[in-house]
């Protein structure tokens, strides 16, 4: 998953180039952002008539990129007490600011600001607000400084360096061990709440318990996606490690599966995952969705091509992730419990 934020750090030449080279940033797009015309040019911008900033539109992974490192790594490429200001380049299109799209962004945001603001012992003269708009800024103005390598740039070479080596953020799968336990089952027991807060019939207070949980690990299947976040700035080393999500996940078949309600689109050896939920800190920004993959490529590294699921009718989440990631509807099993979808993917190199 990708999401969007958007920075205003002085010549977006620069801005621009710091940014894209983060480890975790996707894509970026220099443009003009929370001004009071419409579809304005660089030449409008320019005579600071328009109340547009110079903006970098950052696509960035926040899985791989959690948003407080990537605003902790902008507030490093600016000077955040100069009001207009950046380097030589001087003018209301040159002020700093911090622009979001989603209002669960601005918590990150404001705790990396109040640390920035409590370091400096001063106030900040960086915007943090929503997002008015945005708008591209000519062709010749993208990727300003790969076209042009020895261009005018407000911020020093080092940055750029400093910039690729930043972010060492790890993310990765292991087994699930008993020491485990708490965390995993506080993350069960935010996703029963959740979906007894919606109504929905997948999971309820009797099941998944502590016990299941406790089952998996003592069988090996418990598995869990962990991330070792930064290091940030002013840090020598990547955070303790979080753990994001958990699944079980089984390499000895399914008895439902055995016999379901409709076909199977291969008889290759199968792994299945049960039991998967996300911890509620990190939701909606693509963890389950990473889970599966790796899942998936660890599993085809065993010999396990074909990668098989089920969910309830009414967990409508896990169906339009699986469709984003490739499965395909094969039919029906039967539980104790009744009947849930079943999915199934070939997982390729």
């Amino acid at each position: 998953m990708t999401k969007t934020i958007y920075l205003a750090g002085g010549c977006f030449w620069g801005a621009e180039h710091f940014l894209r080279k983060i480890k975790g940033v996707k894509d970026t797009c220099t443009g003009f952002a929370n001004g009071n015309t419409v579809s304005p040019t660089y030449k409008e911008v320019y005579t600071d008539t328009t109340g547009f900033a110079e903006t970098v539109k950052v696509d960035y992974d926040p899985v791989d990129l959690p948003l407080e490192l990537l605003i902790a790594l902008y507030f490093k490429s600016i000077d955040p007490l100069s009001v207009n200001r950046q380097g030589h380049d001087e003018g209301t299109r040159y002020r700093t600011g911090i622009y979001y799209t989603d209002d669960a962004e601005k918590t990150p945001i404001i705790r990396v600001y109040r640390k920035v603001e409590s370091e400096t012992g001063s106030p900040l003269a960086v915007e943090v607000e929503p997002l008015k708009n945005f708008y591209s800024a000519e062709e010749y103005h993208q990727d300003y400084l790969i076209k042009n390598p020895d261009g005018y740039c407000h911020l020093p070479l080092e940055m750029f360096s400093y910039a690729s080596k930043a972010n060492r953020t790890e993310v990765y799968l292991r087994k699930a061990e008993k020491r485990d336990l708490d965390a995993v089952s506080l993350i069960m027991t935010q996703a029963v709440d959740q979906m007894l807060r919606e109504g929905k019939k997948q999971w309820d207070r009797t099941y998944p318990l502590p016990s299941d949980i406790l089952a998996d690990m003592e069988k090996g299947v418990g598995m869990v996606l962990c991330r070792k976040a930064g290091p940030f700035p002013g840090e020598d080393s990547v955070r303790p490690e979080e753990i994001l999500s958990y699944a079980a996940v089984v390499f000895d078949g399914e008895k439902a599966y055995d016999s379901i309600e409709g076909e199977w689109i291969s008889d290759l050896p199968y792994v299945v995952v049960h039991r998967i939920a996300v911890s509620n800190d990190y939701k909606k920004i693509g963890v389950a969705s990473r889970m599966m993959e790796m899942i998936g490529e660890f599993a085809l590294g065993k010999g396990f091509p074909s990668f098989r699921i089920d969910t309830n009718y009414d967990n409508f989440y896990m169906q339009k992730m699986l469709s984003n990631l490739g499965f395909t509807y094969t039919g029906k099993c039967f539980y104790p419990k009744g009947e849930r979808l079943c999915y199934e993917k070939i997982t390729s190199r």
